[in-house]
């Protein structure tokens, strides 16, 4: 488990943060208010621990310099983009 940053969520979130080495799955409304703010805080911690990061099928890829700017180690992040979405179901 690593911690979301945000205690309101952690709350909320089984164990009390973003569970390591499983899925999880952020659903939004508008595609427009991306939820990376969100998740940020978790991301960073995933680094610092040397863990890898996998996008599983972002609805839009997101842009390695802005991810690096934010202290996002690019080399343990990996987005899985497959051709048809129920491949994602397999990722």
């Amino acid at each position: 488990m690593v911690s979301s940053g945000f205690r309101p969520l952690d709350a909320h979130l089984p164990g009390g943060g973003w569970p390591l080495g499983a899925l999880t799955e952020i659903l939004i409304d508008d595609i427009a208010h991306s939820p990376l703010w969100l998740v940020l805080p978790g991301l960073l911690r995933l680094t610092a621990l040397k863990h890898h990061q996998i996008w599983v099928h972002p609805p839009h890829i997101p842009y390695p310099p802005a991810l690096a700017s934010r202290g996002i180690n690019l080399d343990k992040t990996v987005i899985l983009k497959p051709r048809q979405e129920t491949d994602a179901l397999w990722a």
